[in-house]
């Protein structure tokens, strides 16, 4: 989480560093720049934070409590499933979840990279045009508003 704040009033004695807490975490900032980016935090969880400028004096008032919320965790990738083969398509599937868009990607043998085949909230998608006898790789992500971008899954041959 990145925390930003406004320089408070220096009355004569310029900021040198801040020193931030978050719960029952302290950190001090190098240098006078009104922002720190605090690492390791749980998912999903509400922080109370304050801050309190140094300056030659020593340390200042504290700010104000303040509450910062993490972000939760992105959405876990879903298992792919071949649902349905022919000799030129197939349908792939997956489980619901709520409230989540999906990604699918595709990678032919001769390919370097994978190309995107569906994009959407559906739970299958049909991708045609294949070639007959051939190995295709997918693979699979879900994103969510609140989350973000999730990882891809292992490719599924």
């Amino acid at each position: 989480m990145r925390l930003h704040w406004r320089v408070p009033e220096c009355h004569g004695a310029e900021v040198l560093r801040y020193r931030v807490e978050v719960d029952d975490a302290a950190f001090e900032t190098e240098g006078a720049t009104p922002e720190r980016l605090v690492e390791g935090l749980a998912p999903d969880t509400v922080y109370r934070v304050r801050v309190a400028a140094y300056n030659e004096l020593g340390l200042g008032d504290w700010s104000e409590e303040a509450s910062a919320a993490t972000r939760p965790r992105p959405p876990d990738p879903p298992v792919l499933r071949c649902a349905q083969a022919a000799h030129n398509h197939l349908r792939l599937e997956w489980d619901a979840m709520e409230g989540a868009q999906y990604c699918v990607e595709m990678r032919a043998p001769d390919a370097r990279e994978f190309r995107p085949v569906y994009r959407g909230c559906a739970h299958s998608c049909k991708v045609k045009k294949l070639r007959e006898a051939t190995s295709y790789t997918f693979r699979i992500r879900a994103s969510d508003e609140r989350g973000g971008r999730g990882a891809w899954s292992a490719g599924t041959a």
